[in-house]
């Protein structure tokens, strides 16, 4: 009895979870980081610089020294320094400060332990809705095997995974009822990366029939600190915003203004109505975490699909979505579509970041990067060359095979119980096939430097 229950407490298998490590250190090594942890161990260790030299308020004007506007958050730059201090102090007194590869792994190690936190809370909000302890483990092995986690995540350095830890962590607060833990991490995460918002909001309304005090309590709170949050830091550090500025026009803005109805974006009116259709279901029946779960995809499809931003933002597609899987009758079939979905998403992450240019732009590029030599192969204008429109292609295949998922899922969850056992799958195919997409990937990296 006794083994049973430490074998049910246990993430992930032994031998599995050793696996999922192995890769990820891997991935940690040798893929590119063509962005935030090279960028951002710069941001930091010139705030943990400007800190020990008693000029705080000069940060800003430092970094602009260096050509690295901080399109930031300066709680996350705050917070993340602590993580790096450590390693801060021990290279500062060997004189060793100026090693920015060792601060890359440092921060590759946070993301990792962030990942792993997110697939431990993923298997936590499945058993808190008496999912089967085989189908927690698939979920969230697909999901620490996916390649927004083992590539864009961990191997290119982004931090998404921060933000999406504690909106995760909000999650599971608002499904255990600890409303007080709600509200904190949901701020947390708003601070740490605002993308979480496509998370938190349908979470905000799910609370409104559950605790509706709590409900507009978070819907008031949590805005309001994070555009307090806005006004410190720049009192703090003159103009501090400066770079978001820079970010949500030059970035977001034309995007979201390409299709427009009476000069509104049409993608905030598709979020809009989902999220005002979501609210109006809730009086016809009682939403559960699969309506949640369903609601945050659907307005992260409409987001990435129409805005076509960064690839490393669909970890936020992948938490969700995957776990939709769970509260399927028969989730193979599910988990297939959503492995080709995954391949779509590479595709056009490729075509798409920094106009396919997936190997290196920013810094150093991993350990691949040491042993060989880059040749300038840029996979977008390749794909783009071999196939004309790949882009437009990419992007509508995109939308097509994101509409065959969810209409999937939504009919493989009518007749879904519980109490069925679900046909189960071999964990080393499950791991294999999981893990496909970030090899094929990982491909074109080794491919930009030999071609």
């Amino acid at each position: 009895m006794v083994s049973k229950i430490k074998t049910a407490s246990t993430f992930l298998p032994v031998k599995t979870l050793i696996f999922v490590i192995i890769v990820s250190i891997i991935s940690t090594i040798l893929f590119a980081h063509v962005y935030d942890v090279s960028v951002l161990a710069i941001w930091w260790t010139t705030l943990l610089d400007c800190i020990r030299e008693g000029n705080f308020s000069e940060y800003q004007h430092v970094l602009a020294t260096i050509n690295l506007e901080t399109n930031y958050p300066l709680f996350l730059n705050i917070v993340s320094s602590l993580w790096i201090l450590p390693l801060y102090i021990i290279l500062n007194i060997f004189h060793l400060e100026s090693h920015l590869w060792l601060y890359i792994l440092w921060i590759k190690v946070l993301l990792i332990i962030s990942n792993l936190g997110i697939a431990k809370i993923m298997q936590l909000i499945l058993k808190h809705n008496s999912v089967n302890r085989n189908k927690q483990i698939s979920i969230s092995l697909i999901f620490l095997l996916s390649p927004f986690v083992q590539f864009y995540s961990i191997g290119m350095g982004q931090i998404d995974s921060l933000g999406l830890l504690f909106a995760m962590l909000s999650f599971l607060s608002l499904q255990k009822e600890s409303y007080p833990s709600f509200i904190i991490f949901s701020i947390i995460s708003i601070l740490l990366k605002p993308f979480v918002v496509f998370i938190i909001v349908p979470l905000i309304i799910y609370a409104w029939y559950k605790n509706r005090k709590i409900s507009i309590i978070s819907a008031i709170i949590i805005p309001c600190v994070y555009l307090l949050h806005n006004y410190l830091s720049d009192i703090l550090i003159n103009d501090y915003s400066r770079g978001s500025k820079f970010w949500s026009t030059f970035v977001f803005y034309p995007r979201l203004m390409q299709w427009t109805i009476f000069n509104i974006p049409v993608v905030i009116i598709l979020i809009a109505l989902v999220c005002i259709f979501f609210l109006v279901w809730g009086k016809f029946r009682t939403l559960t975490i699969y309506d949640v779960l369903l609601c945050q995809t659907i307005l992260l499809v409409i987001f990435e699909t129409l805005v076509r931003q960064h690839p490393q933002w669909f970890i936020y597609f992948a938490a969700t979505s995957i776990m939709l899987i769970a509260f399927c009758n028969r989730s193979r079939i599910a988990y297939y579509i959503f492995l080709f979905l995954e391949l779509i998403y590479c595709l056009c992450g490729i075509v798409y970041f920094d106009e396919g240019n997936i190997v290196t732009s920013y810094g150093e590029a991993g350990l691949v990067g040491k042993a060989l030599t880059y040749n300038g192969f840029n996979a977008g204008e390749y794909l783009n060359s071999i196939i004309p429109n790949i882009a437009t292609i990419s992007i509508v295949l995109l939308a097509i095979i994101s509409i065959v998922y969810i209409i999937s899922v939504i009919i493989l969850h009518r007749k879904y119980n519980s109490k069925i056992e679900d046909e189960k799958t071999h964990p080393l195919l499950t791991t294999i096939l999981s893990f496909i997409p970030s090899l094929l990937i990982s491909v074109f990296v080794v491919i930009g430097y030999i071609i």
